[in-house]
């Protein structure tokens, strides 16, 4: 099932609904294995840094979506348990 997000999440940004592209994923898991922030951003997505944004920044929006998704993917995981023990 895709995830769905409450809109009562109060940190989620505007426009931080839609899931990363390929390009924004693999500059996330660049700097994971090491890769300077801006280094990747500029290599793997570098049609995000525009509009004065910085690398840390793209790479922070990609960071709290995953984190969101895994948060509520988890969330509805232990409710279906929940519900199965009835």
């Amino acid at each position: 099932m895709a995830p769905r997000f409450d809109s009562t999440d109060d940190t989620a940004d505007e426009g931080d609904s839609t899931f990363p592209d390929a390009s924004e994923l693999a500059a996330f898991r660049a700097v994971a294995e090491g890769l300077d922030t801006r280094v990747a951003v500029e290599r793997y997505a570098p049609h995000l840094l525009g509009d004065g944004k910085s690398a840390r920044a793209v790479l922070g929006r990609t960071r709290r979506f995953l984190q969101r998704a895994a948060r509520l993917a988890c969330a509805q995981e232990r409710g279906e348990r929940h519900e199965s023990l009835r």
